[in-house]
């Protein structure tokens, strides 16, 4: 009887570590409402009303997530859109302004579309995924979701200018030669 009372007690312990460990940390938001307030205060109020429609129903399971807002001007010229065509426009990444920035020329960011990632085509002038400028910094960022704006709505059809893809992959390679020229030049 006291070792069913002694081993009641351990796990009641137990499980007041482990919850209270769980309980430390606040869960990240289910909700995009801070988001949405924030487009819709920042110029953003198609997006914002999009998100506020569809939010809830995104379909993402990690806890951080990257949107890319077009601009009230491009959902008013634009006419109605697919929904994976939106999804285009949310990334189940954390993309800080630093990571953004960081990324090299014609990698690529995972999207919550069917139709495939989207392409960084940023130069050393502007921040710019699939040839659409994105603003340099977020219009939110509560840690777990941030928000970029940007000019136009992303193209479902977009692919690299196979001239400028060779450009940079000469580039790369010229400047491995010369890395390689060096590293022998000074042994």
């Amino acid at each position: 009887m006291a070792s069913l009372l002694r081993r009641s007690v351990y796990l009641f312990i137990v499980s007041l570590c482990i919850l209270s460990g769980v309980m430390a940390q606040p869960p990240p938001p289910k909700s995009l409402a801070p988001a949405a307030e924030a487009l819709a205060n920042s110029g953003y109020s198609a997006m914002s009303l999009t998100i506020s429609l569809i939010g809830e129903t995104l379909p993402y399971s990690s806890d951080v997530l990257t949107i890319f807002s077009p601009s009230d001007k491009a959902f008013a010229s634009s006419s109605e859109l697919p929904m994976d065509h939106l999804l285009q426009h949310f990334s189940p990444m954390f993309l800080t302004q630093k990571a953004l920035v960081s990324l090299p020329f014609a990698s690529t960011i995972p999207t919550l579309s069917h139709s495939g990632d989207l392409i960084v085509t940023s130069d050393e002038d502007k921040i710019s995924v699939d040839n659409v400028r994105v603003s340099k910094s977020p219009v939110f960022d509560d840690g777990f979701v941030i928000v970029y704006g940007i000019d136009d709505f992303f193209k479902s059809d977009f692919t690299l200018n196979s001239k400028r893809q060779n450009e940079y992959t000469l580039m790369a390679v010229t400047i491995i030669v010369i890395i390689v020229s060096c590293m022998v030049g000074s042994s």
